[in-house]
């Protein structure tokens, strides 16, 4: 079964302009595996200001059989990192960089 996260990621600047970015993370169930790894986060809903850093901690669950879990960004904004250990996200926001953004994170044991 998937399990779509919506994400929406709103920066402004110094004029009050603001502009709103949304993406969504779904996670499917891997039908050769009991044991997959499963995205349980929900999503961010603080807005981001330009100039601001970005942090998410997406968590999962799955890794029942003691296998440890790996987190990827498989899509992103250039500058954007995950701790492949812990699925802490970071993104140094800048001004020229408003606009829409979109995420893709995975999950492997």
């Amino acid at each position: 079964m998937d399990s779509p996260h919506a994400f929406t990621v709103s920066v402004s600047d110094e004029y009050g302009s603001i502009t709103a970015a949304s993406f969504t993370v779904s996670v499917a169930n891997n039908p050769q595996s009991s044991n997959t790894p499963t995205i349980i986060s929900t999503p961010p809903t603080k807005p981001i200001l330009a100039g601001e850093t970005f942090r998410y901690d997406v968590r999962a669950e799955g890794n029942d059989d003691g296998n440890a879990l790996v987190f990827a960004l498989t899509n992103h904004p250039g500058s954007t990192t995950i701790d492949t250990n812990t699925g802490a996200i970071m993104w140094e926001t800048t001004h020229d960089i408003v606009g829409v953004y979109h995420f893709t994170v995975t999950v492997t044991e």
